[in-house]
């Protein structure tokens, strides 16, 4: 836990439960695009946000749009996000962003960012490179195109030329949405 003795030649250390079970012990650990297996849930919000426990008190957030790969409210998926959501449930994350001075750690549950391979992970504008893929989410459509949120806050935008010449896709609008 602490080298602050070494000098001395004393490493504290603990082992209690909660320190040897947690993911991270300060929020300085958690980082930007990294998987954590098996994190219990901690809460659910009447928003239908979920709290997930990295131990030590170190919590993060599943906003409600960030369960799923898809958006679509049916009554399958109302069960399965009542059993696969519960208080106690584990479940395999990982982190969108972390701010160490709030304290906020976003997580997405949404299985095709949470199987990602690490080279599909962006989470600098320095590590991108042309011809790179990379997986993130629509986080915001306009007239000309749609915006693309990787992980740390880094950003990107898709004309609706481009997605029309390299993809074939007519109207942007019918065949994305946010999330």
């Amino acid at each position: 836990l602490r080298t602050a003795n070494l000098i001395e030649g004393v490493a504290s250390a603990g082992t209690a439960p909660g320190i040897l079970n947690a993911h991270v012990l300060p929020h300085a650990d958690l980082k930007p695009g990294q998987l954590y297996k098996q994190v219990p849930v901690y809460a659910v919000s009447d928003g239908g946000n979920i709290l997930v426990d990295f131990g030590m008190g170190i919590r993060g957030m599943i906003p409600s749009d960030h369960l799923f790969d898809q958006s679509v409210e049916s009554e399958f998926r109302i069960k399965v996000r009542k059993t696969k959501y519960a208080v106690g449930a584990r479940n395999d994350v990982r982190v969108l962003t972390v701010d160490e001075t709030t304290k906020r750690c976003l997580v997405t549950a949404k299985r095709s960012l949470v199987k990602a391979n690490n080279d599909e992970i962006m989470t600098s504008y320095q590590d991108a490179k042309v011809g790179q893929k990379a997986v993130g989410f629509v986080s915001k459509l306009d007239d000309d195109g749609l915006f693309v949120t990787f992980f740390n806050g880094v950003y990107g935008r898709v004309t609706k030329r481009s997605l029309a010449v390299e993809l074939g896709v007519e109207n942007h609008r019918e065949s994305y949405n946010d999330g």
